[in-house]
């Protein structure tokens, strides 16, 4: 979990763990799962790029070409299982809209390439930095 910047990692605990500042609300979960936090080194993952911004970080990295197959091949499934609308949908998301980090498409294009999620993070890192 991010909060303000910071990363935390969780832990299973039988007792409330101390919970960090600036968090104002949370959960019984919550309340029995924070364990640490670190600062500084990890990147922030952005939680949405542009679709230039995606679209050239997968070419850089080489994923290009499998990610717009991969793409093109849902669309085509949905096609044949009758939603043309859904198909028409996914292919003009895939060249308009914005790479947003926890997209079920994001996850279900990183399944189909056997990118790792620490790999797709970094990727979403890479487009972040990319400026026109």
């Amino acid at each position: 979990v991010v909060l303000d910047g910071v990363a935390y990692a969780t832990v299973r605990s039988e007792t409330p763990l101390p919970v960090p500042p600036g968090l104002s609300a949370i959960g019984p979960e919550l309340s029995r799962v924070l364990h640490g936090t670190w600062l500084g080194d990890a990147p922030l993952v952005p939680a949405e790029v542009s679709n230039f911004q995606g679209r050239t970080a997968l070419r850089h990295a080489g994923l290009f070409e499998g990610a717009d197959t991969a793409v093109e091949a849902m669309a085509q499934q949905l096609a044949e299982g009758g939603d043309e609308v859904g198909a028409a949908v996914l292919r003009e998301a895939w060249v308009k809209a914005s790479f947003v980090r926890a997209s079920p498409l994001v996850a279900q294009i990183a399944l189909l390439l056997q990118v790792s999620p620490a790999d797709m993070d970094a990727l979403f890192v890479a487009a972040a930095k990319i400026q026109v």
